[in-house]
């Protein structure tokens, strides 16, 4: 997968930057590697993309018809890699929780495997209260929830 999408973002930096030799300096690649990898995808696609001159390249009609859908696959997976690291960078830190000793042995295990499947980055701190001592650590601030 890794490979058609660097081809895809490939081909899509040759279409706007209209030759090899620009395209290549946008994506840090050598112009033999950007050539390889537009070659390897038109053999895949059975189908050529560009109309090649010595000067630039243009976009055959299969390209025009899969430029605006390759741009499209590029700005959705931009986006939703961004929603993810945005997602990782606001969940994680540190809640503690204060409870009676019974709920850590019985209850909670499971509910905390649970929670870290859910969010890997936020770590749970336990305080074992007394049922009484529970809700004055939370109202003490040593303690998030009872």
């Amino acid at each position: 997968m890794k490979h058609e999408l660097s081809s895809m973002k490939a081909f899509v930096t040759l279409a706007e930057a209209g030759s090899f030799n620009k395209a290549a300096k946008l994506l840090n690649i050598t112009q033999p590697a950007l050539t390889r990898r537009i070659k390897k995808m038109e053999d895949d696609l059975h189908t050529l993309l560009f109309e090649r001159t010595t000067r630039k390249v243009e976009l055959t009609k299969a390209g025009r018809m899969l430029l605006p859908e390759a741009r499209e696959l590029i700005r959705k997976l931009d986006e939703a890699l961004f929603n993810v690291r945005e997602m990782n960078a606001y969940h994680h830190g540190t809640i503690t929780l204060s409870c009676i000793p019974t709920a850590v042995f019985y209850f909670l295990p499971l509910a905390i495997g649970k929670f870290n499947e859910l969010y890997p980055n936020i770590k749970i701190r336990i305080l074992e209260k007394g049922t009484n001592n529970c809700m004055e650590s939370v109202l003490g601030n040593e303690a998030d929830f009872a």
